[in-house]
C-alpha cells in the first residue's frame, strides 16, 4: 500500500504527515491555516485510531469545541475497533 500524502476533508485538501516533530503531550495535530494534519500514519492501536479520527474531525469541523471532538472521536474509534477494523500490513 502506498503512503497517503494528501486527503480532502470536507472539500479542503490537507497534507497528511507523520507525527515527526511533535512533542508530548501532542500526539497528533491539525493545522488549519497550513492545511496539514499530523497523525500516527503507521498506527495500529485503538488509541492511534482515536487520534486519527480526532484530528480528522478537526479538519472537517474546525469550529467544533475540543470536548465535542474528543467525545465523538473516541465513540467512533471504539465502535470501529469493536467491529474489527484494523490496519492490515501488506
Amino acid at each position: 500500500m502506498r503512503p497517503v500524502k494528501t486527503h480532502a476533508f470536507a472539500g479542503h485538501l490537507y497534507s497528511v504527515r507523520s507525527q515527526d516533530g511533535l512533542r508530548p503531550p501532542d500526539l497528533a495535530e491539525c493545522d488549519h491555516d497550513a492545511r496539514v494534519i499530523k497523525i500516527p500514519v503507521d498506527g495500529d492501536t485503538l488509541a492511534e485510531l482515536d487520534w486519527i479520527i480526532h484530528e480528522s474531525l478537526h479538519a472537517c469541523y474546525p469550529y467544533l469545541h475540543e470536548d465535542a471532538v474528543d467525545r465523538a472521536a473516541t465513540s467512533v474509534a471504539r465502535l470501529l475497533w469493536r467491529l474489527g477494523w484494523r490496519k492490515e500490513n501488506e
